[in-house]
């Protein structure tokens, strides 16, 4: 009776896959938790002062100024000519904008063309922006208020959809019920502000630390060129998205110049800040898998080195030493010289018991 035995699984194979199972887990967590510490960082590059006001400045002469006029406020033409009047005439002035809480001296813009003078009254303004929020900047009705405090080109608002005079983004825009993933992302109207910037900064650190900490323990469980090849895929994952989405967006622009160029300045200084963040994250984490493969294939190749080494001097060796066999004469009778001869072979009886001999006593 034959009894078929069903193999378990040893102790050994079940830490192995426990331990794969372990680290995939945590690679998982590594590459989103590295997508946040990316996503921070750039967040606190783009939100520092002299970016971010820049970045305001160059959305308030160019997207929010123009959606202004069409509400009957904003910075047009006349005002301005009665802004210079006013700047020429008492230059250490201070000169009051209507619809803007903040003054603007008049040494400053006076003699300026309107251009010119947009961009200095601008500048005051994302600065008070950047200080204390849309309130401190703009003396607007409440709803007005809402749509210039409110609004991103990335993320379609119902305040601002159909509003005449906003230029029209080059991008497509995510639903409006986006809004709140936008602001559990971090683009929120305090983005660009002190307050926002140092959000980024602890958030991002925070981030880091815990990516750190994932990456050393990939790194202490995993031996040789795979320590580089556990954290490498990671990197990858957490940045390849959103640089391909900066690519994608830069050659939609490029192929939309006019329709693009009331947002051209602002999405300059978004690609130069936010997305290089990513550019570089991507590169690297590729150059980190392209270095754990070659390490790796020729650490395998040194591995198998000595082994083929000590083969083939097994090999050598087996053909210098000297064996005791039979010549091949001598099978047939033959003595062969340098072998002693072999002892005679007595003949079997072939019908028979074999002879017994008894001795006797």
């Amino acid at each position: 009776m034959s009894t078929s035995m069903n193999p378990t699984p040893t102790m050994d194979s079940f830490q192995s896959r426990a331990k794969s199972s372990i680290e995939r887990y945590v690679a998982v967590i590594l590459a989103i938790t590295l997508l946040g510490a990316l996503w921070t960082t750039a967040l606190a590059r783009l939100s520092d002062r002299p970016m971010a006001t820049a970045l305001l400045t160059k959305a308030g002469t160019d997207i929010i100024n123009p959606l202004l006029l069409s509400k009957g406020s904003g910075l047009g033409q006349d005002l301005y000519q009665q802004i210079q009047q006013e700047a020429k005439t008492q230059p250490q002035k201070p000169v009051q904008i209507p619809f803007l809480k903040v003054s603007i001296p008049g040494r400053e813009i006076a003699g300026k063309d309107f251009s010119a003078g947009s961009q200095i009254i601008y500048s005051h303004v994302a600065a008070a922006y950047y200080d204390g929020g849309p309130g401190a900047a703009f003396a607007l009705p409440p709803q007005l208020q809402e749509i210039v405090g409110s609004y991103t080109p990335f993320v379609q608002s119902d305040a601002a959809s159909n509003v005449p005079g906003l230029p029209q983004s080059p991008l497509p825009q995510l639903p409006s019920f986006a809004t709140n993933l936008s602001t559990t992302v971090g683009i929120t109207p305090t983005t660009l502000t002190a307050a926002g910037h140092s959000t980024a900064v602890t958030q991002s650190l925070w981030l880091w630390i815990a990516s750190a900490v994932l990456a050393l323990f990939l790194v202490f469980v995993n031996t040789g060129w795979n320590r580089l090849w556990a954290v490498a895929w990671p990197l990858f994952h957490s940045s390849w998205h959103i640089a391909l989405i900066g690519v994608i967006a830069s050659i939609i622009v490029a192929h939309n110049i006019a329709h693009a160029a009331a947002y051209r300045g602002v999405f300059d200084i978004i690609g130069g800040t936010f997305l290089p963040v990513f550019y570089v994250a991507a590169v690297l984490g590729i150059l980190a898998i392209a270095v754990a493969l070659v390490g790796n294939h020729f650490s395998q190749q040194q591995g198998a080195a000595p082994e083929l080494a000590t083969m083939s001097a097994r090999g050598e060796h087996a053909e210098r030493s000297p064996t005791l066999t039979t010549p091949p004469a001598e099978a047939h009778g033959t003595p062969q010289a340098g072998f002693p001869p072999s002892p005679p072979v007595e003949p079997e009886s072939t019908s028979g018991p074999p002879a017994q001999t008894s001795e006797e006593g």
